[in-house]
């Protein structure tokens, strides 16, 4: 039992510090970080509890031959009671979450109107998913007949069918990614590129959301301008303005419609958003920037006899014979690392995904078989490893269970979280995702639970002496939503990877001519070179500051030593005219040294540029 509550634990850290990563414990509401970690909790614990039903499974297929189950196995009834769970808890939650994701966007300024909103915003949702649910009981009823005890397994037919298509596209498309995303940071140089054409792309999203911005700030601060001091109203006014930053200067602007709650409420949801949008933009555009600007100093640095990179940037790095032993190491540690080491850790990498990638797409295809086939043969890659060791180790089999089904999650999931929605969905690390993606993202995890078991589950095994198969029972009372469905749609797994492959999506909306940032090879030179010069002025400006600061140093070091000289030859001159008069205590020389001269500060700016306070 002690490995179960081991693996808890790291499990339990692993969802803790993947929460700190992309939301916030301290600036997201509580209920937010709740629902969002106990949505990612139930997604990933299908790692946790899919090994140990097909090692369950195994063990019990080969009692004759004096099999032995794994030690520390759950029984089957606890595994019973964690897959109902986990399926009828992602179920109530799926339903949740568009509620609390429209509750958080609202602007109202009460709970009860919030929850009003939230409630008005989704009854269209409830209402199609209503009538369609309506329509399958109505047809099932007329073919095969309807009782009462079958809406479960009706509920979970329509749930893992609306899964499955999701995963095809979410599974396919990360096939691909993950090992071309490795691929791409091979070469330092292209990858350079890469980021010279995505830091257009940041700078302009940036310019945006600060109009953006500007623009409601400018209509906030018109209808200050147009209510009354009396006005009823102007208690909300003031909440809106709490939500702007101290320093926000008044912009003026036109526009402004009869002044409702209805429209002050939209106004503080509008300010809310893009506000947090533009600090967003403002953010990912400088952590871009800094990591072209270290890519180019360790691209310059590759020749460096003295295996160290250098840095235009930031503290100079000193004579080798200034440094101890320790600064020396860690400087040609990171200097063999990103040299060296890197890149041929992401060539192994990249070779390991494409390899699994490639028996994930051929044992999807292979399972075409199984719908036209009574006994067809298992061609799948990990079903036929698993066979292969049936009667020799279940603790491999379960290892190699997990390196599949993690992959197969890490495939889905990236998809999912490098989605972006326009403004509405955006999984951003560094604590910049908001608390309505935080959600989506959790909604989404949830409704791949299933699916996911269930098709990874068909790539493994001939039977379905499963525990996750006798809780999700039979599927065929459902017409065209049964075991057909089921097997047949994992098929267009290969089909969306090779579409994806081909940047078929791409190529079709620039025969559209609709502007979409993409980088190819062959297309996007321009912007590259203009995220070239982007990046030359800034390094530039930030350069000019950095010498600024050093000459202010400079300039205050002398001073202090000239005013530290004044100090002394006055203390002598006023100890020789009179010799009773007591000298200057060590603290008032003290104070007299820091209040020599001035001290500078750099602020950096927006734009990585650095300016000098008084």
């Amino acid at each position: 039992m002690w490995w179960l509550i081991v693996s808890l634990a790291i499990f339990l850290c692993f969802l803790l510090f993947l929460y700190h990563i992309y939301g916030s414990y301290t600036q997201r509401e509580w209920y937010v970080t709740a629902l969002t970690l106990v949505g990612w909790a139930f997604c990933f614990s299908i790692i946790l509890l899919l090994p140990n039903d097909v090692s369950i499974s195994n063990s019990q297929n080969c009692q004759t031959q004096n099999c032995t189950l794994p030690k520390g196995a759950l029984s089957q009834h606890a595994q019973k009671i964690l897959w109902e769970t986990l399926y009828w808890g992602t179920l109530i939650l799926t339903t949740i979450y568009p509620l609390v994701q429209s509750y958080v966007v609202a602007g109202e300024f009460t709970v009860k109107d919030k929850l009003k909103t939230a409630i008005y915003q989704n009854v269209i949702l409830y209402l199609v998913a209503g009538v369609i649910s309506g329509i399958l009981l109505l047809i099932i009823a007329i073919e095969k007949g309807f009782e009462w005890s079958q809406l479960p397994s009706i509920a979970i037919a329509m749930g893992n069918a609306y899964g499955l298509l999701l995963l095809v596209i979410l599974l396919g498309v990360g096939l691909i990614e993950i090992p071309r995303s490795l691929w791409r940071r091979v070469n330092r140089e292209k990858y350079l590129r890469l980021l010279y054409f995505k830091i257009v792309s940041r700078h302009n999203a940036k310019g945006d959301a600060k109009e953006d911005y500007e623009k409601y700030v400018q209509l906030l601060y018109k209808a200050d301008q147009m209510m009354d001091q009396d006005d009823p109203l102007r208690v909300h006014l003031q909440t809106i303005f709490n939500c702007l930053p101290p320093e926000q200067d008044k912009m003026l602007g036109n526009g402004v419609p009869k002044l409702t709650y209805k429209w002050l409420a939209d106004l503080h949801a509008q300010i809310k958003s893009s506000f947090f949008i533009k600090e967003r933009n403002i953010v990912l555009y400088n952590q871009t920037l800094e990591e072209v600007l270290y890519l180019e100093d360790i691209i310059e640095s590759k020749n460096n006899p003295k295996w160290e990179i250098v840095r235009r940037l930031g503290p100079e790095n000193g004579s080798s014979s200034s440094k101890s032993f320790f600064v020396t190491l860690k400087d040609k540690s990171i200097f063999f690392w990103n040299v060296y080491v890197y890149s041929f850790l992401m060539i192994v990498l990249c070779g390991v995904s494409w390899v699994l990638s490639a028996n994930i797409m051929w044992s999807e295809f292979s399972g075409v078989l199984r719908v036209f086939m009574d006994n067809p043969p298992d061609l799948s890659v990990p079903g036929i490893t698993i066979n292969a060791l049936f009667n020799v180790n279940n603790i491999l089999v379960e290892f190699i269970v997990l390196v599949s089904l993690t992959y197969l999650s890490i495939c889905s999931l990236s998809t999912l979280w490098k989605l972006k929605i326009f403004n509405y969905y955006q999984i951003v690390p560094h604590h910049l995702t908001d608390s309505n993606s935080l959600l989506f993202s959790a909604a989404y995890s949830c409704r791949l639970v299933t699916p996911l078991a269930f098709n990874f589950l068909l790539l493994i095994i001939d039977n379905k002496n499963t525990v996750f198969f006798e809780v999700m029972g039979t599927m065929d009372i459902v017409p065209l939503l049964g075991e057909t469905f089921s097997k047949l749609v994992p098929v267009l797994v290969p089909v969306v990877s090779i579409i994806t492959f081909l940047n078929v999506y791409e190529r079709l909306l620039s025969a559209l001519h609709i502007k979409y940032f993409i980088y190819t090879e062959a297309i996007g030179e321009e912007q590259v070179e203009e995220g070239r010069l982007l990046v030359q002025r800034e390094r530039n400006n930030m350069l000019r500051g950095q010498r600024q600061r050093i000459k202010l140093r400079g300039q205050h070091s002398n001073s202090r030593r000239v005013s530290s000289e004044n100090v002394r030859t006055n203390l002598n001159e006023e100890s020789t005219l009179n010799n009773t008069q007591p000298a200057l205590s060590l603290m008032q020389r003290i104070s007299a040294w820091l209040t020599s001269g001035p001290r500078y500060t750099s602020v950096p700016t927006e734009e990585g540029q650095f300016s000098q306070e008084l």
